[in-house]
């Protein structure tokens, strides 16, 4: 389980991936996840994947607030590429589940 003094440690590993993968234009999360899973290999995928996309859900958040600061969004075609994205998100999500179902039906 993570201590007081692990959250810390994660909290500086997010900050630091956050400022590299900004400085690449990256998100950062290619160097979090391979990073937590050297450091934390008795955790499961599930819990570091999580904890990586935070980092990116939030280094993508601070990057998103300051363009919008600058005016340098285009949210006409922000909102069309969502709007492509919604069923294909959908249809993924469901393709999974009954992907899954298959294959523990069939162990």
């Amino acid at each position: 389980m993570f201590t007081a003094k692990s959250y810390f440690e994660l909290i500086a590993f997010g900050f630091g991936t956050g400022v590299y993968g900004t400085l690449i234009g990256a998100g950062g999360g290619f160097v979090l996840m391979p990073l937590l899973v050297l450091l934390y290999p008795q955790q499961n995928p599930e819990r570091l994947t999580s904890i990586s996309l935070a980092v990116v859900f939030f280094n993508a958040l601070s990057g998103s607030e300051a363009y919008a600061h600058m005016k340098r969004i285009d949210y006409r075609s922000g909102i069309i590429f969502a709007l492509a994205m919604i069923p294909g998100a959908i249809l993924g999500a469901i393709h999974t589940i009954i992907g899954n179902n298959l294959y523990a039906s069939q162990r």
